[in-house]
């Protein structure tokens, strides 16, 4: 029987995959310190207070006076040049 390309082709994978999991199982693994992983995750948000999405995306009833106060300033700007104005809402408001 000749063996195929296929043949040889499965065979070298399965060589590569042997060699590679000898590899690693030689390597020490690193051992991280207590120390560390407080560190980490500290700069992977590990001090924060986690928020359910709901409970971020609540709106409450009474208006947002910081909101109507920018509609205000934008409303004025837009009187004045409104060129600017358009500019700012495309630039800072969602679309």
């Amino acid at each position: 029987m000749v063996p195929t390309i296929l043949t040889f082709v499965v065979k070298s994978a399965h060589i590569s995959i042997r060699i590679a999991q000898d590899e690693l199982s030689r390597t020490p693994r690193r051992s991280v310190s207590p120390g560390l992983r407080v560190e980490r995750s500290a700069k992977h948000g590990g001090g924060r207070a986690r928020i359910d999405l709901d409970e971020a995306l609540m709106v409450g009833d009474e208006p947002r006076h910081d909101l109507l106060d920018l509609n205000e300033v934008l409303d004025q700007l837009a009187g004045a040049d409104p060129e600017a104005a358009e500019l700012v809402k495309l630039r800072f408001l969602p679309a």
